[in-house]
């Protein structure tokens, strides 16, 4: 990323994109280093952000619906409240991440690392959770009704108050690591 001026001239034109308008181009920034980038509020809907370096970033408040986050780091970043709503997170690297009170509906976070992760409080409604690491995440009080959890790691994974109403998951691992040695359901985690 050059400077702040061409990110907002950047982000300006994603916006004319996403009201189809001729001028717009989509936001494109795979791969970019955004390490302790502040976006907070910032439309970045249905951006391409694949393989990005967004750790420690500040995405509080900030519009990720729809974006392409494959493969992203986002170790440490502040999305509080941020909307992922069928983002794709596949395979990207949440460690430590806060977000609290975010909507993440119908997200693919399958083989996303979540590793101590704040979600209290947040709307994963019928997300994907297959394979992901979630050790010592915290999803107090978040609403994960209809999600798949085959194959996720959940030792630690605090879900006091969480709803986890229609959530389905096989393999589920409840030991500290991958190794199969103690796996079951998900009716475990009610």
């Amino acid at each position: 990323m050059s400077t702040v001026l061409d990110m907002r001239r950047r982000l300006e034109a994603h916006s004319r994109w996403l009201a189809l308008d001729p001028d717009g181009e989509r936001l494109d920034l795979s791969g970019a280093d955004l390490t302790k980038a502040n976006l907070s509020g910032a439309c970045l809907a249905e951006a391409l952000l694949s393989g990005a370096d967004l750790s420690g970033a500040l995405l509080s408040a900030a519009d990720l619906s729809g974006a392409e986050l494959e493969q992203a780091r986002l170790d440490g970043a502040d999305l509080t409240a941020a909307s992922l709503v069928k983002a794709n997170l596949h395979r990207a690297s949440l460690q430590g991440a806060v977000m609290k009170g975010a909507k993440m509906k119908r997200s693919d976070m399958g083989d996303t690392d979540l590793q101590r992760a704040d979600l209290s409080e947040a709307d994963c409604e019928g997300v994907l959770f297959a394979g992901a690491d979630l050790r010592h995440a915290d999803a107090r009080n978040a609403k994960l009704s209809h999600c798949l959890f085959d194959g996720a790691l959940v030792y630690g994974l605090n879900l006091s108050g969480a709803d986890l109403d229609g959530a389905k998951g096989s393999h589920v691992h409840f030991s500290r690591e991958r190794d199969g040695s103690d796996t079951g359901d998900i009716t475990r985690l009610h």
